[in-house]
């Protein structure tokens, strides 16, 4: 049985996804921001979106993912961090049983949020993230 907060975290996810896909030809400032790094990227991000908890400077937030990879990820924020600031991200199983959280730092924002670089992990936590780029993958087959 699907338990009830992740259920509602899903549910705001799809109805924010439908947000986001309205306003999409209207925010070409970040299509720009995002070219121009994606052409430095060893890892091809993937879009997608689900709500994320993250930490910076002692304090949480939570936001949306609109792209993730192996990477780095794209956090929807309106937050005023700047590059260089440290981030820690909390990731949950995809089967909502725990979770692990995955050390970066802010390399650029613009103005619908930031695009943080992973530090370098172990390969047991490359692993966990590489099973949460895949259930996203396929969920948007």
């Amino acid at each position: 049985m699907v338990d009830r907060d992740i259920y509602e975290r899903l549910s705001a996810s799809s109805e924010r996804l439908i947000e986001l896909l309205k306003e999409l030809p209207d925010n070409q400032d970040q299509n720009i921001e995002a070219g121009r790094f994606h052409r430095l990227r060893k890892n091809p991000r993937r879009p997608c979106i689900f709500i994320v908890d993250y930490e910076v400077d002692g304090k949480l937030y939570d936001n949306y993912i609109l792209d993730l990879s192996l990477g780095g990820v794209f956090i929807e924020s309106e937050e005023p961090f700047g590059p260089g600031r440290k981030i820690r991200i909390k990731f949950f199983y995809p089967d909502g049983r725990g979770f692990f959280w995955v050390k970066g730092t802010i390399e650029w924002r613009s103005s619908q949020g930031i695009g943080v670089h992973f530090n370098k992990m172990e390969p047991d936590m490359k692993n966990k993230l590489a099973r949460i780029i895949t259930c996203v993958s396929k969920m948007l087959e």
